[in-house]
């Protein structure tokens, strides 16, 4: 019988812990809840705080990723970076990053050695395959910033990318890569 009260009190135990691990969590949920609910911000419509703009050609084919297009800054490895990504109506993305300064008139392009601070574009199809630079050889990919103000980020971006999931797929090309998007 002790024995049988020794189980009953460890499925309690691990109840009264799960239960509370619940309790927690649904706590944090109502807290940061109620503190978003007491911003008075005005409301804006997504579709006016995305007006950038990223097109390309994949395999040939247009491709619009205006649905939500954003550039983002941060450091990573103590590198500065910055990303423009941009989704389309089919869920389909693309981004593409540099790592520095951004500086209008200047190109970045993959070096070999360099993989830390190398440009990289990535691509994800509708159906969630993920394309990326093969870094592990010389590449023609290359990000050009056009124009840059205190606002937007304006310029180009090409190169060919490999799938990184299981099995074999072929390359994706991505030319006449184009943005103008918010800072």
């Amino acid at each position: 019988m002790a024995n049988s009260m020794s189980t009953f009190k460890l499925i309690r135990n691990s109840d009264m812990i799960k239960a509370s691990h619940v309790l927690l969590v649904l706590g944090l949920i109502f807290t940061g809840a109620s503190f978003s609910s007491c911003k008075k911000e005005k409301k804006t419509d997504p579709e006016q705080v995305a007006k950038g703009t990223v097109t390309a050609d994949i395999d040939g084919k247009a491709a619009d990723f205006s649905k939500f297009a954003i550039s983002l800054t941060g450091s990573s490895n103590g590198n500065d970076f910055t990303a423009i990504q941009g989704d389309a109506a089919d869920g389909s993305s693309i981004s593409a990053t540099i790592y520095g300064a951004v500086t209008a008139g200047k190109t970045y392009t993959v070096k070999s050695g360099e993989f830390a601070t190398n440009p990289v574009i990535s691509y994800t199809a509708s159906n969630g395959d993920t394309y990326l630079p093969d870094l592990s050889s010389e590449s023609t990919l290359s990000v050009t910033i056009t124009a840059v103000s205190t606002s937007s980020i304006q310029g180009t971006f090409k190169g060919v990318l490999s799938y990184v999931g299981a099995g074999d797929k072929p390359d994706k090309s991505v030319t006449n890569g184009k943005f103008n998007v918010q800072r």
